[in-house]
């Protein structure tokens, strides 16, 4: 238990990246969506679970800073 809560307030890399990433997309809007999806597409499916979880943090980080519509869109052809 003591493992998980210290894990849960540790900041990482990972949780520095995932900010970065969702002020890029506050500042880059749409333009933000092009690389993003190219990174997902590439390690989504990758046998080490770190390249698995970062696609999918990134996936996440990206979702206040496209217009409505291109996450509409994004989200439609994920599913």
């Amino acid at each position: 238990q003591k493992d998980d809560e210290e894990e849960e307030d540790t900041y990482s890399i990972a949780m520095a990246a995932q900010g970065c990433l969702q002020l890029l997309a506050q500042l880059l809007g749409d333009d933000v969506i092009e690389p993003v999806v190219a990174f997902v597409g590439a390690n989504f499916r990758d046998q080490a679970w770190r390249k698995r979880e970062a696609a999918i943090l990134a996936y996440g980080s990206i979702v206040e800073g496209p217009s409505e519509d291109r996450m509409r869109q994004l989200v439609g052809g994920a599913l």
